[in-house]
């Protein structure tokens, strides 16, 4: 505390003391110390910033306070206050009793007595630490927003509210041509000067009206940038507001990259598109014409093929019946029989490949397909002395397919089963129901087959090869087996251990549960129910073919080209079934589908009839109110297969909302 002088006048004394007794309650830390820096006096806001009390400092040098590395200051600020020199708001760092080092701002005053002499200092400090640390972390951030655009690609310039440039990134640099330094503080028209690049009259930059919008800016293209040396080059640019916290536009950023690289992109990327499109044309020409060969090569094969077949069998009744033209015939036969198999599979491929193949679906039982499959193989087993294991369910496996082409599926897979396994090896042949699907697994005892031609063992004409032998054949069959399976909705897999340690081929089909075989308790489509069908679809070859397929199996049938159409109709006859195109011009198959149902309620069956078959098709189908889905192309057996139960529809029909 400050003493009262002897003497004083009673007003002088009041007036002095209340001056003391708002120092003393200062929150600032107020002190005096001598010139020799004696403290003399300690305010309470000294004793909270530095943790001695005045009891404890009073009488003590000043410099207990001091950090080994500050005691040169009390030095020079001595010898300023001597001289009657002021020190204001001067930042430095002092130690509390505690230890901790403090980061303060002081002022410090010369002391004079009535005479004008100087006989000690005051001190007024204030804790600054907490601004410290802020201005601490701004630095950290303004240093990493500078580095991260400093290094980003584009062209950078960053501008204060009187739109002068106070930051300029290394690409900006380039393309301005000017340097950091040279365009710091200068106004951003000197630096950024654009122009119409057709005109080049001078244009509008996204910058002004970003900062009058108070949101990002993007102008148009067609903007050129003139560099510091004359360089015109096209550009892309941008501009944002920089905004304070009370939405004050403060300033604002400018990135902008030079368009001849991206134009340059563009037309490169839009040239390798057309070679791409080019190539892929010509493939496809190259491929049809191979498969166009392929059937052509097949067919005028095919009929010396006959006449070779139909002459051993004349030889067989009329030739003669000695062992040696027996054993000729029997070679000039099965030969025979090996090429015709051939030039079929190489038929399918094309077929396949022209999407000329057609599948009569019908439900099967696989146990019966791989039985009939087994039975036609039996004598290649046979003659290699292998051993053959079938397993079949202990149930009906059903399926809905074509019985050729299914027997050719485990046909194929049996023949490489026996072609690649050693005399006197095991082949086992399980038919099961896995997670509702039809499963028929082939595995052998064979060669096996390297972890790296996994992948490749479907391909067309791939064939493993082994050491020291050969195998006949042109490597289609599993290529054949696959894409079969596949149109059926299935799919083939392989695996194996590596060579030696045997194969095994999986091919799963969808289950019928539930369903008959023909002949069994199948319903045949002709004694099927009748009902009212309608047929909506907007391509009227496919229209007309259905409807008239349909009417052959005496249902009432009508058909509209378009959903439009197909709504009246519906409301004016009242079908049972509706058979609805998906991708019709007018109303699309989704909608229609959502009017009938609004419309009719559960008294509809909707079926479906769609180009894409694949699970997200399906699923907007059902959305839209659909009972079933069925993959185009279609045959009436197939719809019927629907209409009958023998293949269970999505789920019941029920009214949908048109939301």
């Amino acid at each position: 505390m400050l003493d009262d002088p002897p003497m004083m006048p009673t007003g002088d004394r009041a007036r002095l003391s209340l001056l003391a007794a708002i120092i003393h309650d200062s929150d600032d830390a107020i002190a005096t110390k001598t010139l020799d820096g004696v403290v003399t006096s300690w305010n309470r806001g000294a004793e909270r910033l530095f943790g001695y009390t005045a009891a404890e400092i009073v009488g003590r040098p000043i410099t207990i306070l001091f950090p080994p590395d500050r005691l040169g200051e009390e030095t020079e600020f001595l010898l300023r206050l001597s001289r009657g020199e002021h020190v204001d708001h001067y930042e430095t760092v002092r130690r509390r009793k505690d230890g901790r080092l403090i980061d303060i701002s002081v002022t410090l005053s010369p002391l004079r007595d009535e005479a004008g002499t100087i006989f000690g200092v005051s001190k007024i400090a204030r804790d600054i630490t907490l601004r410290k640390r802020a201005e601490a972390v701004l630095r950290e951030q303004l240093e990493f927003w500078r580095v991260a655009l400093a290094s980003i690609g584009d062209g950078v310039i960053v501008i204060d509210a009187a739109r002068q440039v106070t930051f300029i990134n290394h690409e900006a640099e380039v393309l301005t041509g000017w340097s950091g330094n040279a365009a710091a503080g200068r106004p951003l028209a000197d630096v950024f000067v654009i122009i119409h690049e057709g005109t080049r009259k001078p244009v509008e930059g996204p910058v002004d009206r970003a900062m009058a919008d108070r949101t990002a800016v993007q102008l148009a293209s067609h903007t050129a940038l003139v560099s510091r040396d004359g360089r015109v080059r096209p550009i892309d640019d941008c501009a944002a507001p920089i905004l304070a916290a009370d939405g004050t536009v403060v300033g604002a950023v400018l990135v902008f990259r030079d368009a001849a690289e991206r134009r340059r992109v563009e037309t490169d990327r839009a040239r390798m598109l057309a070679e791409e499109r080019t190539a892929r044309a010509a493939a496809e020409r190259v491929n049809r014409t191979k498969d166009e060969f392929l059937a052509v090569l097949a067919h005028e094969l095919r009929n010396p093929l006959a006449a070779i077949l139909n002459g051993v069998a004349t030889l067989d009744r009329i030739g003669s019946a000695s062992p040696d033209a027996v054993r000729v015939r029997d070679i000039v036969r099965r030969q025979s029989e090996h090429l015709t198999g051939v030039l079929e599979e190489l038929l399918d491929v094309a077929r396949i490949g022209q999407r000329k193949i057609e599948l009569h679906r019908q439900p099967l039982d696989m146990r019966t397909i791989v039985q009939q499959a087994f039975e036609a193989d039996r004598h290649r087993f046979e003659a290699r002395r292998q051993r053959v294991v079938v397993t079949p369910a202990s149930e009906p496996v059903i399926v809905l397919g074509d019985p050729v082409r299914l027997q050719q599926i485990v046909s194929n897979l049996l023949t490489n089963a026996a072609k690649y396994t050693p005399p006197d090896g095991v082949v086992t042949i399980t038919v099961a129901v896995e997670d509702n699907d039809a499963v028929v697994r082939v595995r052998d005892t064979g060669i096996g087959i390297p972890s790296e031609r996994l992948d490749e063992i479907f391909d067309l004409f791939t064939q493993v090869a082994t050491k020291g032998r050969s195998q006949s054949g042109l490597g289609i069959g599993l290529a054949l087996t696959k894409q079969l399976t596949e149109l059926h909705g299935g799919s083939v897999a392989a695996l194996s251990e590596g060579s030696g340690k045997g194969s095994e081929f999986i091919v799963r089909l969808p289950r019928l549960p539930g369903a008959a075989v023909e002949g069994e308790q199948a319903v045949p489509p002709g004694l099927a129910a009748r009902h009212r069908l309608l047929i909506i679809d907007d391509d009227r070859d496919s229209r007309d073919v259905l409807a008239m397929s349909l009417e052959v199996d005496g249902h009432r049938v009508f058909a509209a080209g378009s959903g439009r159409e197909g709504l009246e109709i519906a409301l004016v006859e009242r079908p049972t079934v509706a058979i609805v195109d998906i991708g019709m011009s007018d109303i699309d198959g989704y909608e229609v589908a959502r009017r009938l149902r609004q419309a009719m309620g559960a008294e509809i069956t909707l079926i479906a009839f769609s180009g894409y078959g694949q699970p997200e098709d399906r699923r907007r189908s059902l959305e839209a109110g659909f009972d079933a889905h069925v993959v185009k192309p279609a045959t009436s057996e197939e719809i019927l297969a629907v209409l009958t139960g023998r293949v269970p529809v999505a789920r019941p029909a029920r009214p949908v909302s048109s939301a």
